[in-house]
């Protein structure tokens, strides 16, 4: 079984460093362009990472359709390499970020400088277990061996955790009731198809895949799940310096990803095939593609958003997960401020 004193040391340290995986891959380096706004006063170049995340589509798609341009914005694709957003971000090389809630919450505790604008869309995340477990819902999980991807401190390991909990389910070092089993997300199919694991937890579109072509039932879904449905899931952020600076620019950033996610609101399918033909995903099934991003509810938040990094960071507290030195209202309003002339509701 896991410790959980070293489980909750692993978690702190390790979460620097998950890529978005699911919702995953590695980014092309284009360059934007200038925009042609009469308005346009900032001459900053913004710096994007583009990864090659499925859930990060309106930023793909702001590129693709020009959608940064067209609000008159100056920009260029910063490539990810090997590395997270956040990790681009914090060695200075990057402006804006599209993250993980659960990853933010724990890096901006361990001491990130980061303002969190706004949530984004609503889970990619889902528990899948084998047919031969048996297991139908997250109760069926206790004393059971679950896989995890990458990582104790990655974002579906800590929502494991969360899920465990609110079902009741021990997983603290005095009362842990389930065997948590760290692999690489890639080999998790096979772990559970022979039988090493009896359900894992990964992102999107791994996870639908795997429960599509081995008939093996999803028991928790980030988007549906009581302790999730309200909750975004992908945010967008910025370096303290980048807010403070320019302002003007971090609008037009956003303006230009509500206007992607109206496009994939109105057509997802199309979305997946442009992301696909522009080299920004690779995604072997482009139908179930678009029915997850279908089901993800794009669209800006910030106040809906904001309290979902409220509600996330008591809960990783609650499980030793973050340490604060400051209430959880205070953390949060100090690193999810509101912006003057950003105010989106979905």
């Amino acid at each position: 079984m896991l410790d959980r004193r070293n489980f909750v040391k692993l978690a702190m340290g390790l979460a620097v460093a998950v890529p978005i995986a699911g919702c995953s891959s590695s980014s092309p380096s284009g360059t934007g362009g200038s925009g042609s706004s009469s308005e346009q006063k900032d001459d900053y170049t913004v710096r994007i990472p583009m990864s090659t995340s499925m859930c990060a589509a309106p930023m793909h798609i702001a590129a693709i359709n020009g959608y940064f341009d067209q609000v008159g914005l100056k920009w260029e694709s910063v490539p990810l390499g090997d590395n997270s957003s956040l990790d681009i971000v914090a060695s200075g090389k990057a402006d804006i970020s599209y993250d993980l809630l659960q990853t933010l919450v724990q890096r901006i505790a361990n001491g990130l400088d980061y303002q969190v604008i706004s949530g984004v869309h609503y889970g990619c995340i889902k528990i899948v277990a084998s047919k031969a477990s048996g297991i139908t819902d997250v109760s069926g999980l206790k004393g059971k061996k679950i896989g995890v991807p990458t990582s104790l401190g990655s974002d579906p390991a800590v929502m494991l955790q969360r899920v465990l909990t609110n079902e009741g389910i021990g997983c603290t070092a005095d009362n842990m009731e389930v065997d948590m089993q760290v692999f690489q997300n890639s080999d998790l199919e096979a772990s559970l198809t022979n039988g090493s694991i009896d359900a894992f937890v990964s992102w999107d579109p791994y996870a639908s895949l795997v429960s599509k072509n081995d008939g093996c039932p999803i028991i928790w879904d980030q988007t549906t799940g009581e302790l999730t449905k309200d909750e975004y899931c992908c945010f967008v952020g910025c370096t303290t310096a980048f807010k403070n600076d320019h302002t003007d620019e971090l609008k037009k950033v956003c303006e230009a990803l509500q206007m992607a996610c109206d496009y994939i609101v109105q057509d997802p399918a199309n979305a997946v095939k442009l992301m696909v033909d522009n080299n920004y995903v690779s995604l072997k099934d482009q139908e179930l593609a678009a029915k997850l991003l279908a089901s993800y509810k794009y669209g800006l938040a910030t106040k809906k958003g904001k309290e979902s990094f409220r509600h996330c960071a008591q809960q990783l507290s609650d499980l030793g997960i973050i340490s604060l030195k400051q209430s959880i209202d205070d953390f949060t309003d100090d690193h999810y401020p509101t912006v003057d002339g950003i105010d989106y509701s979905a």
